[in-house]
């Protein structure tokens, strides 16, 4: 494992006509060592502010890494070279408490997977379900394997370090908007793009304080809940994923232990979800409404949550695995939202969207597999 230091690394991204117009660098450290730009030697640095480095890049992510003459000490960081930012100050005197809060999410979030040993279930609309949709008729019976699902929706404190560490651009940051569900009239509202929405924000674009940071991340698209999980996969050496449809349902049932809730947990969904009635339209801290049988929290209500599969049609006979339709237009999303009314959050309640589809409506949680 690298060790980190508690040093000062100020990067200036600027623009210089003496380059044709390409962005530079500007890096001076508190450290001594050896400069590496996206693995290419820039030679020797030396500490301090008189000791500047100036260096030609391209638009893009670059990594940065300064390593002590003795090796001991590196210190690296990715940054983003945008042309359309004409300075960026970046400060990295807690770059070893990012490590470690680093480590400590992925500590907690490992910790909380949750075992759901295989089974079969009947999957869609069931006989004391009276608000079922077509889309989740025909009920039918589904084979899943053993799987482990993580306890709560992913946070915004651990998508946070993912975007730190990765370097990763969501869909909303790359194209600037998100959609919302704004009021037309008294009576009438309607989706709409709205600029500046992303994850980092609220619905009225302000940015989120981190005090809410245990909050379920959302405006995040089927694209982004993937990156993380090939990101996290890389990171741990272990295989994440998100759900397929039927080990979502398989566990938001209580999976071999299920005891034939409406919702996941409950047949009252106020003890079990944030939902339009009692959420204040406010998203809220992941697990403090009560668990279902497994242990799960949330999956009824606070944020619907992407899947890994294509819509498809259900069908009457058996089958494992429904990895959905060949068609390969929409994802499939599953839970309802806090700003939903009861029956979207219902266990069978499901709903299609294309991969780069957000809104403050949408996250995801996790699953593992050996």
């Amino acid at each position: 494992m690298k060790l980190f230091c508690l040093i000062m690394l100020c990067f200036v991204v600027s623009f210089s006509c003496n380059y044709a117009n390409r962005p530079f660098i500007k890096i001076f450290s508190s450290l001594d060592g050896r400069l590496f730009v996206d693995g290419v030697d820039k030679g020797f640095i030396k500490a301090g502010k008189d000791n500047i480095k100036k260096i030609p890049v391209s638009s893009g992510e670059l990594l940065i890494v300064i390593k002590s003459v003795d090796k001991k000490d590196i210190i690296d960081t990715i940054i983003r070279i945008n042309q359309k930012d004409m300075v960026l100050y970046l400060n990295l005197n807690s770059v070893r408490n990012d490590r470690i809060n680093f480590e400590r999410e992925i500590e907690n979030l490992e910790k909380n997977m949750v075992t759901v040993e295989g089974g079969s279930f009947n999957m869609g609309c069931t006989e004391n379900d009276e608000l079922c949709e077509d889309s989740e008729r025909p009920a039918h019976k589904v084979n899943v394997s053993s799987f482990k699902i993580s306890k709560y929706e992913v946070t915004l404190r651990q998508f946070d370090l993912f975007i730190k560490k990765s370097g990763y651009e969501t869909t909303s940051e790359k194209e600037g908007w998100s959609w919302t569900w704004e009021k037309v009239n008294k009576s009438t509202y309607q989706w709409k793009k709205k600029d500046g929405l992303n994850w980092m924000t609220d619905d009225q674009g302000k940015k989120i304080n981190e005090s809410d940071f245990e909050q379920p991340v959302n405006f995040v698209s089927w694209l982004d809940a993937q990156a993380f999980c090939e990101w996290l996969s890389k990171e741990t050496g272990k295989k994440y994923r998100l759900p397929t449809e039927s080990e979502w349902e398989f566990a938001a049932r209580g999976g071999n232990k299920t005891k034939g809730y409406i919702y996941s947990g409950s047949n009252n969904f106020d003890r079990v979800a944030w939902f339009y009635n009692n959420s204040y339209d406010e998203i809220h801290k992941v697990g403090f409404k009560a668990p279902n049988e497994l242990g799960l929290y949330d999956m009824s209500g606070n944020v619907w949550e992407w899947c890994s599969v294509w819509q498809s049609e259900y069908k009457t006979s058996e089958y494992n695995y429904p990895t959905g339709s060949e068609k390969k237009e929409n994802k499939v999303l599953r839970g309802g939202g806090f700003d939903k009314h009861s029956r979207y959050c219902r266990v069978s309640a499901r709903v299609f969207f294309p991969p780069s589809y957000r809104t403050r409506n949408d996250g995801f949680r996790i699953v593992q597999i050996p």
